[in-house]
């Protein structure tokens, strides 16, 4: 199953994304990894640094750009998360089955693949129409956090991918 929220932006939202793992905390960071050509050409791989995540959400560039929010409406991203059914869960967690969560990992990243070369686009000006026009960019700035529990505590395998806007 996968749900979308859109994410607020700074440091409350990347304090949420890189620590919200309550039965193993510690491996909050390890579990989290940037995703995408677009992270890629902005130098962003590896385990997600909270201050960097923080700046993008908030629409500063690891190379000291900032992106401007016309009309001073900036919208960080967009949370896609992908969970497993409270069974797989179960198994998962409980019974130590390192297959389903190796298996939910690869089937995030092919669905991930799979929107960066179909979905991701940008808004464009056209000068000559004066209007904005979409452009497909191939480009995704995503940053993964695999979660093992829910909001009330209970084994819940999922997968939030920030979509950075």
């Amino acid at each position: 199953m996968m749900s979308l929220s859109p994410v607020s932006g700074g440091s409350a939202a990347a304090n949420y994304y890189s620590s919200d793992n309550y039965y193993t905390l510690e491996q909050a960071n390890e579990t989290s990894e940037w995703v995408g050509k677009g992270a890629e050409e902005l130098g962003l791989k590896g385990p997600v640094d909270e201050k960097v995540f923080a700046d993008i959400l908030d629409g500063k560039l690891p190379n000291g750009d900032v992106i401007e929010a016309p009309n001073g409406e900036h919208r960080a991203g967009l949370d896609l998360t992908f969970s497993t059914s409270k069974t797989v869960s179960l198994l998962a967690l409980l019974g130590d089955d390192k297959r389903i969560e190796v298996a939910m990992k690869e089937s995030v990243e092919v669905t991930l693949a799979w929107a960066e070369e179909n979905l991701i686009e940008a808004r464009v000006w056209n000068k000559e129409e004066s209007r904005q026009e979409r452009e497909n960019t191939g480009n995704l700035v995503a940053a993964t956090f695999a979660h093992d529990v829910n909001g009330n505590g209970e084994p819940q395998l999922h997968i939030h991918a920030v979509v950075i806007n």
